[in-house]
């Protein structure tokens, strides 16, 4: 009989000594086989055999690092004669225990969109994230949102440790989340929903502030000198913290109006553009704030002269229209510190889940902790930051 825990929570050190028992003496014939862990950390079993002259012999195997057990490991001292005291504990000698290596498996599961740089550099920081903890991570990109909540559900019944998703639609994600607390994962989020993410959940979140984003372009644009109305573009229908970056505009802007104006986004992006040029010359607009950088790029050739168009994060060809005076500004979210941020504060509520030791549920513990928030800060790109900025695209590009 092979007891397993679904979980597999393995050692983050590079030797692990552990005094084993000799855990059946009341079952003998064919052995027995027992899941045996220390505080989570790795995953052993123990087997035992009787001989012919009644004499038990205890063996171990581990997991290795393709998910097989492991050849037999032999304590020294792993015999026990036949003579025995019933209900008396006997124990092995040490043996020594290998760390596999592999660390937990998380699923970063996003809402993007093949070709946008904002989640190359969530992917490209999620995997060094997992090269320099010894975790493992799978990316998975899934622009609509029932696909979404599908690889939710799909990563929970692969046995992952950990989840950590962007909540573009935090109600329509709610039972994907609950299905996969209920079947033992940590669950966390990042970048979209941050007001719902407790609610809909999430053991934490990281995200920046999306109030604070619209606040921080109302003032570069007023140091820009603008007065008149600003059009702000939402790309995604239902996205939440879109329509919180228009808000925080227009609590903050202090030149005219804040329109929003809803576009078909990065799906069509000819169509987006004529859809802005078709609302600017229709009014006597002083900006166009865009949330996306691929839209951002639209606005720009779709804006008559003297309209300021500025933009929410980047990539190589908004750095260089903001070097070239096209793009008046662009606020990086630094996706990288959001992904990072949410991973490091799901592998610290697996460390403290294993030390519960089995004896509370995934979905019991959400109920024994706070809900965490992690704020990421902005960075504002201006003509005077664009080289620096340029180098840093270089390297995420390259791989490096």
């Amino acid at each position: 009989m092979i007891n397993r825990s679904r979980r597999k929570c393995r050692s983050n050190l590079a030797l692990r000594r552990f005094p084993l028992l000799l855990l059946a003496i009341a079952a003998l014939a064919g052995g027995v086989v027992l899941a045996v862990h220390d505080r989570g950390e790795t995953e052993i079993r123990a087997l035992v055999r009787e001989h012919e002259d009644g004499t038990l012999e205890l063996a171990l195997r581990q997991t290795t690092d393709d998910g097989s057990w492991s050849d037999l490991i032999l304590p020294e001292r792993r015999f026990l004669g036949p003579e025995r005291d019933q209900g008396r504990w006997y124990t092995s000698s040490v043996a020594a225990i290998e760390d596999t290596g592999r660390g937990n498996t998380y699923c970063v599961v996003t809402h993007s969109r093949e070709g946008d740089f904002f989640w190359r550099q969530v992917e490209f920081l999620a995997d060094a994230w997992a090269e320099h903890r010894g975790e493992q991570v799978r990316y998975f990109a899934e622009p609509e949102i029932d696909g979404q909540a599908a690889r939710i559900v799909q990563c929970a019944d692969d046995g992952v440790d950990a989840i950590a998703t962007t909540l573009p639609d935090p109600d329509k994600l709610e039972p994907a989340i609950a299905q996969a607390i209920a079947a033992g994962v940590v669950v966390t989020s990042f970048n979209s929903g941050a007001q719902d993410s407790a609610r809909v959940g999430s053991f934490a979140h990281a995200s920046v502030n999306e109030l604070q984003v619209g606040r921080d372009a109302a003032r570069e644009f007023e140091a820009a000198g603008a007065q008149g109305p600003i059009l702000c573009v939402i790309h995604e229908e239902g996205n939440i913290g879109l329509v919180e970056r228009c808000d925080g505009l227009e609590e903050a802007y202090g030149g005219g109006p804040v329109e929003r104006f809803q576009v078909v986004g990065v799906g069509d992006l000819a169509g987006t553009g004529r859809a802005i040029a078709g609302k600017l010359s229709a009014g006597d607009y002083a900006g166009v704030f865009t949330l996306n950088q691929q839209v951002a790029i639209a606005a720009m050739r779709a804006s008559p002269e003297g309209v300021l168009v500025a933009t929410v994060d980047w990539d190589r060809v908004v750095a260089e229209a903001v070097a070239d005076g096209d793009l008046q500004f662009a606020i990086s979210t630094l996706s990288g510190f959001q992904i990072q941020g949410t991973l490091d504060t799901a592998a610290m509520l697996l460390s403290s889940f294993a030390n519960t030791r089995g004896r509370v549920s995934v979905a019991e513990f959400r109920t024994m902790v706070s809900h965490t928030r992690v704020e990421v800060g902005t960075f504002i790109i201006t003509q005077d930051n664009t080289d620096l900025v340029l180098r840093i695209y270089r390297r995420i590009a390259a791989g490096r």
